[in-house]
């Protein structure tokens, strides 16, 4: 969990910078560092899921994981994308449309939070002997 929240706090500067440059060179990196950052987190957040599940409910508990991180990416996510591109009226001024996407390193934020938090409570469980 920790892996998955510093990889969500590197991955804030970079959402930042995509989105307010204007420079090629720093837009590649910045995607660049995101897809890194992005594909990062899957292997370990399966290997937590599997190890908090245990032995007799992996597969139940990596199919809720999936589902939930697809529902939240694609009908949540991109949802709230485009409610605030209309808010913003991204379609008469498209430049508003950087604040719009302001929903992705703010997820980022959120998510290191909450998985800061799992951390600590999962720490907590260790340390309780369960």
């Amino acid at each position: 969990m920790l892996y998955g929240a510093l990889l969500s706090l590197v991955s804030i500067p970079f959402w930042l910078l995509l989105i307010f440059t204007d420079n090629i060179y720093l837009i590649l990196l910045a995607n660049f560092v995101l897809l890194a950052a992005g594909l990062g987190w899957l292997g370990a957040a399966a290997a937590d899921v599997t190890e908090i599940a245990g032995v007799n409910l992996r597969g139940l508990a990596i199919a809720i994981y999936f589902f939930s991180v697809n529902i939240a990416a694609y009908l949540v996510g991109s949802t709230l994308i485009e409610f605030f591109n209309d808010k913003f009226g991204a379609t008469e001024n498209p430049a508003m449309m950087r604040y719009a996407l302001l929903v992705c390193p703010i997820s980022c934020l959120l998510s290191a939070f909450c998985l800061l938090i799992g951390r600590r409570a999962r720490k907590g469980e260790r340390e309780k002997g369960r």
